[in-house]
């Protein structure tokens, strides 16, 4: 039999079908935004898709596997839209930075909504977006990086006015998917799947972030960034750590020796010290990140 310790430990995996049950609710209760295109409902449903396809490999069943497929489906129609939003956002903001620095160096501030940026033509969506495609560029005036209005037009109906017509086209493209019966069927496994999720360990989880956390830092020492390769290696380390302690508790359970079982309860608290535990009203998932 196991020790309550032990029992408490795998019941906090019931956090982890929780959270995997607000995300899918979130992703679904998106559809209405994302069918009128409200501010950043393509973003946060493309955000909810990749959630649950880094948890779903987890998730012991068909269901799952099946879900993850069709979250990839989706994904993709989500991310192609959302790249071309924040590409005109982008390029809409960069230009209005280099036509503010031709008039007194006062720049303007776009991004607002009903706002007009240095153009006079006011933001279309009033968000900002985060990194899109570089490559605009255009000749010095009078200034370093100065546009002169024929460039700033031609540069703005390349990038941001284009960028818009092909972004409603891909909406569109997302829209006609919520109107297939894939749709449908995604919404049945996703329920089916998280289901199935309360049987999966913490330690599993922590696992996979383990894995991901070495991998941001094999990827971030191969271009140069130590600093972020440190912060990796710290996350990687204290997650080995964690395992290593909770692998030789468990291995302990059932011991009767006096001294075993002080060393499994000294191996335990060691490792909930290293990642606290949450219970499974920790929270559903952060709101407008990546």
């Amino acid at each position: 039999m196991g020790s309550a310790n032990d029992e408490n430990d795998r019941n906090t995996a019931s956090g982890f079908s929780t959270w995997m049950g607000d995300v899918a609710e979130t992703l679904i209760g998106l559809e209405g935004a994302v069918r009128r295109d409200e501010p950043d409902a393509v973003h946060r449903a493309r955000t909810m898709t990749r959630r649950l396809r880094v948890a779903l490999p987890l998730v012991p069943g068909d269901a799952a596997r099946e879900a993850r497929r069709r979250l990839t489906a989706y994904g993709r129609l989500l991310g192609a839209a959302r790249d071309l939003e924040v590409r005109g956002l982008l390029a809409e903001r960069l230009l209005d930075e280099l036509e503010g620095s031709g008039n007194g160096g006062e720049e303007s501030e776009p991004g607002k909504p009903g706002k007009p940026g240095a153009s006079g033509k006011p933001d279309k969506t009033g968000e900002s977006g985060g990194a899109g495609e570089h490559g605009m560029t255009g000749k010095p005036g009078g200034s370093e990086g100065r546009l002169d209005s024929l460039d700033t037009d031609a540069a703005r109906d390349r990038l941001v006015h284009s960028a818009r017509r092909d972004y409603r086209k891909a909406h569109t493209d997302v829209v006609d998917y919520l109107d297939k019966p894939a749709y449908r069927r995604l919404v049945e496994r996703l329920d089916a799947a998280t289901a199935h999720a309360a049987s999966v360990d913490r330690l599993a989880v922590l696992h996979e972030a383990r894995k991901a956390a070495r991998a941001l830092r094999y990827l971030a020492e191969a271009v140069g960034d130590t600093r972020r390769a440190e912060l990796a290696r710290t996350i990687q380390d204290e997650l080995g750590d964690h395992r290593d302690h909770t692998l030789l508790a468990r291995a302990l359970d059932g011991a009767d020796d006096a001294a075993l079982t002080r060393l499994r309860e000294l191996a335990r608290d060691k490792a909930d010290a290293l990642v606290p535990k949450s219970g499974p009203d920790a929270g559903g998932p952060p709101r407008g990140e990546r």
